[in-house]
C-alpha cells in the first residue's frame, strides 16, 4: 500500500509540474486549465487554488450522480492545485515566458509529456481516478452515451466556458488535445515494459512460495493413480500454478459472514498482467463480507473431476472511476476478445456499478496435471 501511495503522489506532482510548465510557456493550456485560468482572473484565487475549487465542485457533482470517490480521488482534488502553486511560486520557471518561441514550444511538449506520465502513474496506483474522470463516468451513465462522447461533451463545454470567461486559449490548447491521448498510451507502455522489482505481481504466488519454504513443505507428492498428475501440498513452482489459472476460469469463492460462517458463490476469474482478478458489484453480499474481512478461499476447477486448485487469499477491492476499464481487461483475459459493442459494454459496467476483486494468494494446494 505504501508503494501505491508513493506512486500516486509522484504522479500527482508530475501532473502538476506539467500544468505549471504549460502555464509559464504561455502558448495555451488544456481545456480544464482554460477554465481554471478564467476562475483565477475573476477571483482573488491563485491558479492552484482555482484548480482545487473547480475539483471540489466537480467531485460534488459526480458524487451527486452516484460515483463514489476513492482515496486517490480526494488526494487529487487537493494536491494537484497545491503542487501547481508551489511550482509556480518557486521561480524556477520564471524565465520561460520571455524565452524564444522554440524554447517555449519545447516546454509545451514537455508539459504534455509530464501530464501524460503523471496520469499513468496515479491511475496505475489504483487508489481512485481523478475527479474529472469520475464526472465523465457519471455523465455517461446519466446521459446514456458512450464514455468517449461524455468526455468530448464535458471537455468541449469546459473549454467554451473558460474561453468566454477570458481564460487563456492558444495553440497549446490544440496541441494538448491532439497529443495527450497518445502520450498517455506511451506512458502506460513504458511502465509496462519496466521489469517488476519482485515477482509478487504474479499474482503474489511468489510470496506464498516463500511461506511454504519456511514451513518446509514438500514440493510435490505423486498421485497414486497417475504419474503425470501431482498433488500440490506446499512449495509449488509459480509457473505451474499460473499455467493452471491461465487455462481454467471457473471457481467457487468462499467469504466469511459476520458470525464467521461461510458464504459460497460461483464466479469466474483470470490472470490479468500477473494479477488474479474477478468481477463483482458494490451490492453483492460477498462484497460486503470482503469489506469487513478480506479473507477468501477459492476453489478452481480443472479440466476433469480430478483436477482442482485451492487458494487461500486476501482480497483488495478496486472500485474507483477506472473500474469499467479494469473489467474490460478482465473480459479480454477470460474470452480472448473485445466485446462486440465496446461503448455498450463500458456503459453497462458503469450502470451495474461493477468493481474488481484482486486476490493476493497466501497459500495454494490442489491436484492437477502438468
Amino acid at each position: 500500500m505504501a508503494a501505491r501511495w508513493a506512486r500516486l503522489l509522484a504522479g500527482l506532482w508530475l501532473f502538476a509540474a506539467g500544468i505549471a510548465v504549460m502555464v509559464r510557456a504561455e502558448l495555451g493550456v488544456s481545456s480544464w486549465d482554460v477554465l481554471h485560468d478564467a476562475v483565477r482572473l475573476h477571483t482573488p484565487l491563485t491558479f492552484g487554488a482555482a484548480v482545487i475549487v473547480v475539483s471540489v465542485l466537480v467531485l460534488v457533482g459526480s458524487g451527486a450522480l452516484g460515483v463514489r470517490p476513492g482515496p486517490g480521488t480526494l488526494a487529487n482534488v487537493v494536491l494537484v492545485g497545491a503542487f501547481t502553486d508551489a511550482i509556480l511560486r518557486n521561480g524556477v520557471l520564471g524565465g520561460l515566458p520571455s524565452a524564444n518561441l522554440p524554447v517555449r514550444f519545447a516546454a509545451l511538449l514537455a508539459g504534455v509529456a509530464a501530464i501524460a506520465f503523471g496520469t499513468a502513474l496515479y491511475i496505475s496506483a489504483r487508489l481512485g481516478a481523478g475527479p474529472r474522470d469520475s464526472l465523465m463516468l457519471a455523465a455517461a451513465k446519466r446521459l446514456r452515451v458512450s464514455i468517449g462522447t461524455a468526455r468530448g461533451l464535458i471537455e468541449g463545454g469546459v473549454l467554451v466556458a473558460g474561453a468566454l470567461l477570458g481564460g487563456t486559449v492558444g495553440v497549446g490548447t490544440a496541441v494538448f488535445a491532439v497529443l495527450i491521448g497518445p502520450a498517455i498510451g506511451i506512458a502506460f507502455g513504458v511502465f509496462r515494459m519496466e521489469p517488476p522489482q519482485r515477482p509478487v505481481r504474479r499474482p503474489a504466488i511468489a510470496a506464498a512460495t516463500r511461506l511454504w519454504r519456511r514451513r518446509g513443505g514438500p514440493r510435490t507428492a505423486p498421485d497414486d493413480r497417475s504419474g503425470s498428475r501431482r498433488f500440490v501440498t506446499g512449495d509449488a513452482v509459480d509457473a505451474k500454478i499460473e499455467q493452471f489459472l491461465t487455462h481454467h476460469h471457473d471457481a467457487v469463492m468462499t467469504t466469511l459472514k459476520h458470525d464467521g460462517t461461510p458464504h459460497v458463490a460461483r464466479m469466474g476469474l483470470a490472470l490479468v498482467d500477473g494479477s488474479l482478478w474477478s468481477s463483482g458489484t458494490r451490492t453483492r453480499v460477498r462484497t460486503k463480507h470482503l469489506r469487513r474481512d478480506p479473507r477468501c478461499t477459492l476453489f478452481v476447477w480443472g479440466g476433469d473431476r480430478q483436477e482442482w486448485l485451492g487458494l487461500e487469499t486476501e482480497v483488495g477491492i478496486l472500485d474507483g472511476a477506472d473500474a469499467p476499464q479494469l473489467n474490460l481487461r478482465l473480459y479480454r483475459a477470460i474470452t480472448g476478445r473485445q466485446p462486440d459493442d465496446l461503448d455498450e459494454y463500458l456503459a453497462a459496467m458503469v450502470d451495474e456499478k461493477r468493481l474488481i476483486y484482486e486476490f493476493t494468494v497466501r497459500h495454494a494446494y490442489g491436484q492437477y496435471s502438468f
